[in-house]
């Protein structure tokens, strides 16, 4: 465990390193974490257990990275998050699910991927922000935009 003895932190920046691989339980006892930045990094996979004890997480930058693969409920446990960024990697498809548990999240970037089909799902009403630009889209599913009652920005 990383940063196991470092209880009260809150902002954690490991941008513009070489970072490839997350350790399970990397995070581990950064319950208080509220800014995570990942970004311009060489991250290939998110995997389940990544982000185990950040429940108060507010901000999570994963951006230009080489991301491929989003594992089902790797944010499971963010449920503060209000401001995801998984820009210009190169995942093509992720879960309905996948942004399941993230109630507060205000804010999706997910534009410069291969995403080429779009099917989320799920209850997003607090939603404000979404980012698809610079993609593949080629197909989006009939009420995927639906609940997104809140919706202010689509692009």
């Amino acid at each position: 465990f990383t940063f196991i003895n470092l209880q009260n932190l809150m902002y954690l920046d490991l941008n513009s390193n070489q970072i490839s691989i997350i350790e399970l339980n990397a995070f581990k006892g950064l319950a208080k974490l509220f800014m995570l930045y990942l970004y311009h990094n060489k991250i290939k996979y998110i995997k389940n257990g990544y982000f185990l004890d950040l429940e108060n997480l507010n901000r999570l930058e994963l951006y230009s990275n080489t991301i491929e693969f989003i594992e089902e409920n790797s944010f499971k446990n963010l449920r503060r998050l209000d401001y995801l960024d998984i820009s210009n990697n190169i995942l093509n498809r992720f879960e309905s699910s996948t942004f399941k548990s993230m109630r507060f999240l205000k804010k999706l970037l997910l534009k410069g991927n291969r995403l080429f089909n779009l099917n989320i799902e799920i209850d997003f009403s607090i939603l404000e922000s979404v980012h698809l630009n610079f993609n593949i889209l080629k197909f989006i599913q009939n009420n995927s935009f639906s609940r997104f009652i809140n919706l202010k920005v689509l692009e």
